[in-house]
């Protein structure tokens, strides 16, 4: 048994009895961990705030090994993101929240998801331009996509041969059709080269639809369920 301090957002949070949470919290030094959190809905500090979604606090926390609870000494807040007056926004910063949870595991540290993530929400947070928010979605799962080592290889043609990663020519069992913009948009990710992408001018269902192709490869090599951008947000809003 021993006593850890890290820092880490707020991903998941379950109440039960009269006054304790269990909470998902992705770590900076320790990757994914459920912690328990005793009496905090009784607490008047501002502690209980600490412990609300999508917010980054730092832990205290007596962690055991072969225990999946770590009990929750002390959690204070490091900082809150200012949108909570733009559900839009709130759907977005979810969508990352419920991806996190669905694809790190338990006590799996890793360092340079957790600086993307909040960088990513850094951005959002400031960013007014819908179309730049989603383009920093993709390239958010695109770079998920390449640390696990896949790469995608384009040739002639329009067929996305998702088992094999493949833009071409050849039909295979598993792909999926994409036009031009879609193509040219996966090879400037590719390269990445996100001020190209800016320059597109796509409108949001066309990165909307491309976001989709990337949950698809996702979910074929990853084997994740995760949740689709798509049901959270809408254009209109």
């Amino acid at each position: 048994m021993k006593i850890i301090k890290t820092e880490g957002i707020l991903l998941n949070k379950v109440d039960f009895g009269e006054g304790d949470r269990i909470v998902k919290i992705f770590t900076k030094d320790y990757g994914k961990l459920s912690i328990l959190l005793k009496g905090i809905k009784k607490s008047k500090k501002r502690e209980k705030f600490a412990s609300d979604l999508l917010n980054v606090s730092y832990v205290t926390l007596l962690k055991k090994d072969n225990r999946d609870l770590d009990i929750c000494n002390d959690i204070s807040l490091k900082r809150t993101f200012n949108i909570k007056d733009n559900f839009w926004k709130i759907n977005i910063f979810f969508y990352i929240a419920i991806f996190l949870d669905k694809y790190t595991e338990e006590n799996d540290k890793n360092i340079v998801l957790y600086n993307r993530a909040i960088k990513t929400f850094n951005y959002i947070e400031k960013e007014e331009n819908k179309e730049k928010i989603l383009i920093s979605i993709s390239y958010f799962l695109f770079m998920v996509i390449k640390e696990e080592g896949y790469e995608f290889c384009i040739n002639e043609g329009n067929i996305f041969d998702i088992e094999n990663s493949v833009i071409g020519s050849k039909i295979s069992a598993n792909y999926k059709r994409i036009s031009n913009i879609e193509k040219n948009y996966i090879n400037l990710l590719n390269k990445v080269d996100i001020n190209a992408i800016y320059k597109l001018k796509l409108s949001i269902m066309e990165i909307l639809d491309i976001i989709s192709i990337l949950e698809l490869y996702i979910v074929y090599h990853l084997n994740l369920n995760i949740k689709k951008i798509k049901n959270l947000i809408r254009e209109d809003m």
